[in-house]
């Protein structure tokens, strides 16, 4: 059995359009639980989840012979899993509320732990980072989860999310600056409460 743990992603998806079983099982092992947890934030539901993800890997099996190479398998997935998920929930009677946007709900909660958070105005601008991230709108929460958290470049956010490139710019500029509102006002608590605590 091959170890693919330190190959790269080019060649395992290689080997597996070859027919490689052994690449096959490896690349779902890897990359399920990392599309499960980028669908679910979708639509916040399982089971639609699972199955979208159990067909993907089936016609992959299925097809493996007519599909093209790619260095980023994970960036192939995630644009597949999202155009199956968003075809499901437009399909689907008790997602009627989002079928007519294509901005889903992606529930995630952004969680920056430092490390060396050593002083409690560094923490408090965490937890302030954090509600503010949490409390962007959907489509902005997803670009900032694919460009900071998967690390996405903005070309492959634009594919997965099946937008123009020059929008994931502007989305992620307006997430910025909806950031910059939010955070000064809670900057601005955090300083009141920070010198209140110092009087005590």
């Amino acid at each position: 059995m091959t170890d693919y743990h330190n190959i790269e992603e080019a060649v395992l998806w290689g080997d597996f359009r070859n027919g490689d079983k052994d690449a096959y099982e490896f690349m779902y092992r890897k990359f399920a639980p990392v599309l499960y947890n980028y669908g679910y934030k979708i639509t916040l539901n399982r089971a639609l989840t699972q199955d979208c993800i159990q067909d993907l890997f089936m016609t992959l099996l299925t097809n493996k012979a007519k599909l093209g190479a790619t260095t980023s398998i994970k960036f192939y997935l995630y644009k597949s899993l999202r155009r199956d998920l968003m075809r499901a929930i437009k399909s689907d009677h008790r997602f009627v509320n989002q079928s007519d946007q294509d901005d889903s709900v992606f529930n995630v909660v952004f969680s920056y732990e430092s490390e060396l958070i050593e002083e409690q105005m560094s923490a408090e601008r965490s937890a302030s980072l954090n509600r503010a991230l949490e409390n962007l709108p959907p489509r902005q929460k997803e670009v900032i989860f694919l460009r900071f958290y998967e690390n996405l470049s903005f070309e492959e956010i634009a594919e997965v999310m099946s937008i123009e490139q020059s929008s994931v710019y502007k989305i992620i500029y307006k997430a910025i600056d909806n950031l910059h509102g939010k955070l000064l006002v809670e900057y601005s608590m955090v300083l009141i409460q920070l010198h209140f605590l110092s009087k005590i």
